[in-house]
């Protein structure tokens, strides 16, 4: 009995100076305004988004950029996304459709002072958007090609960049890794 008492103690004062360690390093990541930071940005959290003030205007993010900084994109793809226009496409009747949506108006949303952002799709039956796909993609004018997959990838191909998502959420990750990365929030 006599053993487990210390043995609880010990657990016990470990489990102190782990918080208190835990506290200090949430302190340095967190400024005295709950405001995180992240490469030089101030991002603040509120109800379930990242507030920051990039180029002198407010954007919304889902995620903290240290949470999808792990997401590589190859020089080949910074190439593309470069471009003063890029078209983002979807097909359709893709099964996560409405996401492929959201993504594809996000992208223009959150971009609209730094590219001009043309939205298709690749069969615009009844519809008014146009229709394009990675074999209209042109030098002056990559496409982003938003599809679900069986394998979660962000890949060049021509003049074409590919996001294959697993699921919404994947998609959601991936999108917004491409958006730091062109409001220069994420360099790497």
């Amino acid at each position: 009995m006599v053993l487990s008492k210390k043995v609880m103690g010990v657990i016990i004062i470990g489990l102190m100076v782990l918080s208190t360690v835990a506290l200090v390093i949430v302190d340095l990541a967190v400024g005295p305004s709950g405001s995180l930071k992240y490469n030089g940005f101030k991002f603040q959290p509120v109800s379930n988004q990242f507030i920051a003030k990039i180029n002198g205007e407010e954007h919304r993010f889902l995620f903290f950029p240290g949470d999808i900084e792990f997401i590589q994109i190859s020089s080949e793809v910074k190439a593309l996304l470069e471009k003063p226009v890029l078209t983002v496409a979807y097909n359709p009747n893709s099964s996560i459709a409405q996401n492929l949506a959201e993504v594809q108006y996000y992208f223009e949303l959150q971009l609209k002072d730094d590219k001009v952002i043309e939205r298709a799709l690749t069969d615009n039956t009844n519809t008014e958007l146009i229709q394009k796909s990675c074999s209209d993609a042109t030098d002056a004018q990559p496409v982003i090609y938003l599809e679900q997959g069986n394998v979660s990838k962000l890949v060049a191909d021509g003049n074409c960049i590919k996001l294959t998502a697993l699921d919404p959420y994947d998609l959601y990750q991936q999108s917004e890794r491409i958006i730091y990365h062109v409001l220069g929030v994420i360099n790497g």
